[in-house]
């Protein structure tokens, strides 16, 4: 979530266009807007200076509707298909889609309509994410499953072997194992390694 928030942000600040966010609920959707990217916004002179106060007239600036220079935020709920197929968006970020209902209203699962929003766009982008729940049934697991699963590596400062980070090598002192070598990574070493680090399908 906290990844959607940020993309938010860049979508605003740096490459504006139609956007749909999609939340289990309508509910959700609302809290969501109002305790994060509300806050977010106010907190980032950049996106404040965007995204006009609620308090203007006509600024365009409700819980669920977010407009900036050439684009806007629409906030949904995956509960309802009116929502979902509101307006076309050149991107679609879509929280929790394992918390979604199976099928919306006979129409189908609301990730596949939200999806749609972006299929006219050629430079369009999807974004899913969720906390997974049971495999049989979760849809993350079935979106992260027909992708390529590529994982972020990083290289061992020591021996430069290349791994993604796993819980299990972190030590009570917050340094690392490096599984190639054993040596221990300290935090200090974390800026170079994430900027040198390369995604692997």
């Amino acid at each position: 979530t906290e990844i959607l928030n940020n993309f938010c942000g860049y979508i605003v600040h740096h490459s504006p266009g139609p956007t749909m966010i999609v939340m289990p609920t309508e509910k959700l959707a609302q809290r969501w807007s109002k305790q994060r990217l509300r806050h977010m916004i106010e907190a980032s002179p950049a996106l404040r200076g965007l995204i006009r106060p609620a308090s203007t007239r006509d600024a365009g600036n409700t819980t669920l509707l977010k407009e900036f220079p050439g684009g806007m935020l629409v906030i949904a709920g995956a509960n309802s298909s009116s929502d979902l197929r509101s307006m076309p968006a050149r991107r679609v970020l879509a929280d929790e889609v394992d918390e979604y209902p199976e099928n919306l209203d006979d129409q189908g699962a609301p990730l596949e309509l939200a999806e749609r929003r972006a299929s006219t766009f050629v430079r369009r982008k999807v974004f899913v994410c969720s906390s997974p729940k049971l495999k049989a049934t979760s849809v993350i697991w079935r979106e992260y499953e027909a992708s390529d699963q590529r994982e972020f590596h990083v290289a061992c400062p020591h021996c430069l072997h290349r791994q993604t980070l796993v819980i299990e090598q972190l030590l009570d002192d917050a340094t690392y194992l490096c599984i190639g070598c054993g040596q221990r990574i300290e935090e200090h070493h974390k800026p170079q390694m994430l900027a040198t680090g390369v995604w692997i399908a």
